[in-house]
């Protein structure tokens, strides 16, 4: 049986210090690419800006905030900006890819998080993340027991509604050939 990445979305219910919570993660994730990207633009022929991550902008006095959050996250963060980068400079791409532009706080919000920093249970409809906690969800269908769990990605729409979609290796069964187009 052949194997394929499938997601999950359901909607999330914070309650009040679940969604500071999230709303600060959703903070710290946007503040790191923004660094990234300003550290990313301000290269020029003359001048080579050091290397930053998220390590080197906690250890900063005016970013301790960031301590406040998942770690994964920010690394998640990290990677997503090093894989644009690369795309960046990808030479084989059909299409160029512009710079990459600052995230604003309007619009769509997320951050991921890998497989060891969130349990689902299903039995209870709660989803735990790491540094947030037990976050109800509302289950609309039931993620078969033979997965294999990749990562979640936690979101929010412009109206506030969060979301998390949550990725999964799963075994798919090719549907029968019946000889007709």
């Amino acid at each position: 049986m052949p194997e394929t990445l499938k997601a999950f979305k359901y909607r999330l219910y914070p309650d009040k210090n679940q969604t500071i919570m999230l709303n600060k993660t959703f903070g710290c994730a946007r503040v790191v690419w923004n660094k990234l990207v300003d550290n990313f633009n301000s290269w020029t022929p003359d001048y080579m800006p050091q290397v930053m991550t998220e390590q080197t902008l906690k250890h900063q006095d005016e970013y301790e905030f960031l301590k406040e959050v998942s770690n994964c996250a920010l690394q998640q963060k990290l990677r997503d900006f090093n894989e644009t980068k690369h795309q960046y400079f990808n030479k084989s791409r059909k299409v160029r890819i512009g710079r990459p532009h600052h995230k604003k706080k309007r619009g769509r919000q997320s951050f991921r998080l890998t497989k060891e920093k969130f349990t689902l249970n299903q039995e209870l409809n709660t989803i735990r993340l790491e540094k947030i906690g037990k976050v109800r969800i509302k289950l609309d269908r039931i993620i078969p027991d033979e997965v294999d769990y990749r990562s979640v990605t936690v979101s929010k729409d412009p109206s506030g509604k969060m979301y998390a979609s949550i990725l999964v290796k799963i075994n798919v069964d090719p549907k029968p050939l019946t000889g007709r187009m």
